[in-house]
């Protein structure tokens, strides 16, 4: 019974990512980059709350600076490893040891 709840939350999880990625997608599509920006920052908190503890993907989608890093924090969030928000608005954890050095500074 347990592996069968988990499942449906990973599959609820899916739907839910794959549900903000359209609605980006369309207002990029029918809009235009600057209105999709504005919108899916507005509406990630909405969009949000069924999928548990989240808040990373929030503040990465909040301070993206064009769709390509929202794209990304959808990914990451969805593969289980993207990082909290530093204090300085950059990720606090990148696991890329080719940014450490960027990271430790």
């Amino acid at each position: 019974s347990g592996s069968i709840e988990v499942a449906i939350i990973e599959l609820h999880r899916a739907e839910i990512l794959t549900l903000i990625r359209r609605y980006f997608d369309l207002m990029r599509e029918y809009r235009d980059d600057r209105y999709a920006m504005f919108q899916i920052r507005r509406r990630i908190s909405w969009f949000a709350k069924r999928l548990g503890p989240c808040r990373a993907l929030r503040e990465h989608i909040r301070i993206a600076p064009a769709p390509a890093e929202v794209y990304s924090a959808l990914e990451s969030f969805n593969r289980g490893d993207l990082g909290p928000i530093a204090a300085d608005n950059s990720p606090a954890n990148d696991p890329d040891p080719a940014n450490a050095d960027a990271v430790a500074a």
